[in-house]
């Protein structure tokens, strides 16, 4: 009866069962939101939700934002984000607010500073004390995370260096270009594989499990920490019977093996509960409080 009374207020509301879903991307083809959703769109497509993704990079994710605004709140379309980028980030360095529809988390992973195979984090920190290293990075997040890092380190000589995608991070990491660079795990982990760079610290708390000879940065950089997030919003003013029928079909799509052992192997996170809209107004509420105090000093930096 329940599963009836939802297909009828999805009829009446006018969604499209057998329409193509747009999701809007802010970045570009590679990017950390790009790998995730694609794992995702195969479960999709076994449900018969046909969808096709629409790149919009640039201006840090806000020509997306500025773009998916336009569009109409009917469920045709739904944008993948870094949650910390979209909700905070995005009005500290723009100015700009996101009052799109909340739909679900999607996943939750660490950042990770990188370099040449012969780097480490005491190496790196006694560098900075001297002399300037380039950071390359992708994104307001990404930025807003190595600013973080030089507040809590007390060590300013970090050259920004800003890219398109963190792919590009990465080959110019790889090809000596940078110093380092910064990226979530999920994306240089394949590189990291194959010895063409080495993972020098990690965002998270403590030292991961899944990565016991790479330091926490917080092991040497005492109050660091950064975790990072993916989420699926809809439109604004998208009926009520559209966001629960997407809570549905994600809570079980997400939680499928085959996507369960991708997350494994990219150390990407999520359980049951952190799935639907509610978890996700949580999610943003409780990271809204962890960077409102620090922005500040990055506003300070721009």
């Amino acid at each position: 009866m329940k599963k009836f009374i939802l297909l009828f207020l999805l009829l009446i509301s006018g969604f499209s069962f057998g329409g193509n879903v747009v999701v809007v991307n802010p970045g570009s083809p590679g990017n950390g939101q790009d790998v995730l959703f694609r794992v995702i769109d195969a479960e999709l497509a076994k449900r018969n939700i046909k969808t096709t993704i629409e790149y919009k990079p640039g201006a840090d994710g806000v020509i997306a934002s500025d773009y998916f605004k336009k569009l109409p709140p009917g469920g045709d379309h739904l944008i993948i984000v870094n949650t910390e980028g979209f909700f905070i980030f995005h009005e500290v360095f723009y100015k700009n607010t996101n009052k799109f529809v909340p739909l679900t988390l999607v996943g939750k992973s660490y950042y990770v500073l990188f370099g040449s195979k012969n780097v480490d984090l005491p190496t790196l920190l006694a560098k900075l004390n001297t002399e300037s290293q380039t950071v390359g990075v992708s994104g307001v997040n990404n930025q807003a995370v190595v600013r973080l890092f030089q507040l809590r380190s007390g060590r300013p000589n970090i050259e920004l260096i800003k890219y398109k995608g963190p792919v590009q991070v990465i080959t110019e990491t790889i090809g000596g270009t940078l110093n380092y660079g910064l990226t979530p795990i999920s994306v240089v982990t394949p590189f990291v594989a194959s010895g063409k760079i080495k993972m020098v610290g990690v965002s998270s708390k403590k030292r991961l499990p899944e990565l016991p000879d790479t330091p926490a940065i917080s092991e040497f950089v005492p109050g660091f920490y950064s975790d990072l997030s993916w989420s699926l919003l809809l439109p604004e003013n998208t009926p009520k019977s559209v966001v629960d029928y997407y809570e549905s079909v994600f809570k079980e799509v997400l939680m499928k093996p085959d996507i369960q052992k991708f997350y494994k192997e990219n150390l990407i996170y999520l359980n049951k509960q952190e799935i639907g809209q509610e978890p996700l107004v949580r999610y943003i509420n409780n990271t809204r409080t962890m960077w409102n105090p620090l922005v500040p000093h990055l506003v300070a930096d721009q």
